[in-house]
């Protein structure tokens, strides 16, 4: 059993493309851009705001799409989180069975963070909002430190905060970024299936592949009612970290 567990935000703790998708749309909008789909938008969110924004703009030729620092990219991200920081919890939810495993770690004395690429302050906002806040002892966003993910230096802060060594704990994502994140730190990963990962997340060398929070609660040894359960079953299978 591990002693914490860190967790992704976007895409495994929290549906929260719609109100991704519609502060993007309104920075889009002020250079009379048309507006993106939530589809295109999933295609480009997991490695921070920075590169959200850029990707968008080179969808329509504006600058490069792997280039989140240039002047340009740097004033358009500026006027996406004046439209999305005010209010994150915009269209989001949790996603089904979180909270009760959440709660059922944390009654367990198993130490639980979120490290993340969002803005620390709208994930905080977020994670208080949605009412995941009281059980999550820390918060490593993507401005916390000068490094985001994938470089582990985040989730290594996330250790030291949680007072654990790599190998005591597990970090639970939904994207390539969060499986390399992990291995460059030594943290055992596991991902769910359902969130923002531009590639198969069979493809990408987790320990297991979970469609739901009650897998994952039964693999860790927490089973879940079955209410929680969306009905499936985990893609891979091994002993938890």
């Amino acid at each position: 059993m591990p002693k914490a567990v860190i967790f992704d935000l976007d895409g495994t703790l929290v549906h929260s493309l719609p109100g991704l998708t519609d502060a993007l749309n309104k920075t889009l909008a002020e250079d009379d851009l048309a507006p993106l789909d939530e589809a295109a938008v999933k295609r480009m969110v997991g490695e921070g705001a920075g590169l959200l924004v850029a990707r968008a703009f080179a969808a329509y030729g504006l600058g490069r799409a792997d280039d989140a620092d240039d002047t340009a990219t740097q004033a358009r991200l500026a006027r996406f989180l004046a439209h999305y920081a005010p209010d994150p919890l915009a269209g989001a939810s949790v996603y089904p069975g979180a909270l009760a495993l959440l709660g059922a770690l944390a009654a367990r004395g198993i130490r639980l963070g979120v490290c993340t690429n969002k803005p620390e302050g709208p994930a905080r906002a977020l994670l208080e909002g949605l009412g995941l806040a009281d059980p999550i002892m820390d918060v490593v966003g993507g401005d916390t430190l000068a490094q985001r993910k994938p470089d582990p230096a985040p989730l290594r802060a996330l250790l030291d905060s949680l007072g654990v060594e790599a190998d005591q704990a597990l970090m639970v994502g939904d994207s390539p970024t969060d499986v390399a994140t992990a291995k460059a730190a030594g943290v055992p990963v596991v991902v769910m299936s359902y969130g923002y990962s531009r590639e198969p997340v069979a493809s990408l060398g987790a320990l297991a592949v979970f469609d739901d929070f009650a897998s994952l609660g039964d693999w860790l040894g927490f089973p879940q009612p079955g209410g929680d359960r969306l009905g499936a079953t985990p893609a891979l299978s091994e002993n938890p970290a």
